[in-house]
């Protein structure tokens, strides 16, 4: 087995930060991770531990950085479902293109938000027989609630309708930021 990070370019043409799990055996089964908002692409390790324990039952993993989180490079105002999307599609083709990968043994898991862009794309993707959400997020919009990371949702999106984001402040890492109306347009789609 051998772990490795790597830069891998998306769809949009952004350096995607990745951690790639190769149990360095043919005709492996494949896991794309997915992590949640604002989280990083290991999911403080909890996804790595799972990574290691399963490449030894002949199963490659690969895990990225979302636009904003973790280690990315780009503006968490680029964090949206369609980019966050457009990213797993680059995880999942980079290992077709680069390993020798068994179509019949793929499977996501996706945690919180990635519970929801992993119910999204296994739905467009049906070659994937295996999904696991791990305390996911996968009401519609938000969940008829009117706050988001503490914040009033209709405020966040008239500010993001006006401006292109809304300044939302993240208790989670006592920080703000900027969020894009393409986020809550996905949301709600």
């Amino acid at each position: 087995m051998e772990v490795f990070d790597t830069i891998i370019k998306s769809k949009r043409g952004s350096d995607l930060v990745t951690t790639i799990v190769d149990c360095q055996k043919e005709n492996s089964g494949l896991i794309l991770f997915v992590h949640g908002f604002k989280a990083d692409r290991s999911e403080g390790g909890r996804f790595l531990t799972v990574a290691e324990a399963l490449a030894q039952d002949n199963i490659n993993s690969i895990m990225v950085s979302f636009a904003g989180c973790g280690d990315s490079k780009e503006p968490f105002e680029n964090y949206c479902m369609t980019n966050c999307l457009d990213d797993i599609d680059t995880m999942y083709q980079y290992m077709l293109n680069n390993y020798s990968i068994d179509t019949n043994r793929l499977a996501m898991v996706g945690y919180s938000m990635g519970g929801r862009l992993t119910s999204i794309y296994s739905y467009t993707h049906p070659e994937f027989k295996t999904i696991a959400l791990w305390a996911s997020a996968t009401y519609n919009g938000f969940d008829n609630n009117d706050t988001f990371l503490d914040n009033n949702v209709n405020e966040m999106i008239s500010q993001a309708e006006k401006q292109g984001y809304a300044v939302a402040y993240n208790s989670f890492d006592n920080n703000y930021l900027h969020i894009s109306k393409r986020f809550f347009d996905d949301m709600f789609q």
